[in-house]
């Protein structure tokens, strides 16, 4: 049987672990936004802008892959792969800087 360009190019099934990475991003993207929200207010976006913006910018890198995930988008899986990519050097940089002036 031979391979043709459209099943080359046809957006795989979902698979098990790919739900849990999705669902987790939804959670975070999610948490991401009203937590920073909860925590601040929207005050504080007149004090420090950038201090909250890292927060919202993640919460949307997360929530956009994460719905060209569950409207399966061919690039889909690279949109998960940066987007978590870019969360977590976030993270790891807010990790070394609260350790470092500690």
């Amino acid at each position: 049987m031979a391979v043709t360009h459209a099943a080359l190019s046809a957006p795989l099934a979902p698979s098990g672990e790919m739900k849990i990475v999705v669902l987790f991003g939804y959670l975070l993207g999610i948490a991401f936004l009203v937590l920073e929200t909860i925590r601040r207010g929207f005050g504080h976006w007149r004090v420090n802008s950038t201090t909250m913006a890292d927060d919202y910018i993640m919460g949307a890198v997360l929530l956009t892959a994460c719905f060209s995930w569950s409207l399966n988008k061919r690039y889909a899986k690279i949109l998960l792969v940066l987007a978590w990519a870019y969360v977590l050097g976030v993270m790891n940089a807010a990790f070394w800087g609260v350790i470092a002036h500690a």
